[in-house]
């Protein structure tokens, strides 16, 4: 029921659902997974974060959570974390490309943010 509320906008009532879900089994990661997505859906990055970290307590072997946390430190601004998030995505999945080119686009927007700042356009 949560990902079908999802699917048609009901995002309180998806919410509800994956609570539910949780409070019989703490731990399962697709809800939390799926909760995780959601928050993130709607802006909800604090919380989404939360939810991630707990998925990677749980399961620090899977790729695909370290690549979604690595873009909610990304979201966040906090892009040394993205990029550790993005590493181990890596690690876990040496080809992970979504990683790579992610770890790329932080690096390209620090060094555009790095010259502007050099030749005095910003501040």
């Amino acid at each position: 029921m949560g990902s079908a509320n999802k699917i048609i906008g009901r995002y309180d009532d998806a919410i509800y659902c994956y609570n539910k879900i949780l409070e019989i089994s703490p731990e399962y990661e697709d809800a939390l997974n799926n909760l995780a997505n959601l928050y993130a859906l709607i802006d909800q990055l604090p919380m989404s974060l939360k939810l991630y970290n707990l998925l990677l307590k749980i399961n620090p072997k899977d790729p695909m959570v370290w690549y979604n946390t690595g873009i909610t430190y990304y979201e966040l601004g906090k892009f040394e974390k993205a990029i550790d998030c993005y590493k181990n995505a890596i690690i876990l999945r040496p080809n992970y490309i979504e990683a790579l080119t992610n770890i790329a686009l932080i690096f390209e927007n620090l060094m555009i943010i790095y010259k502007l700042i050099n030749i005095g356009q910003v501040f």
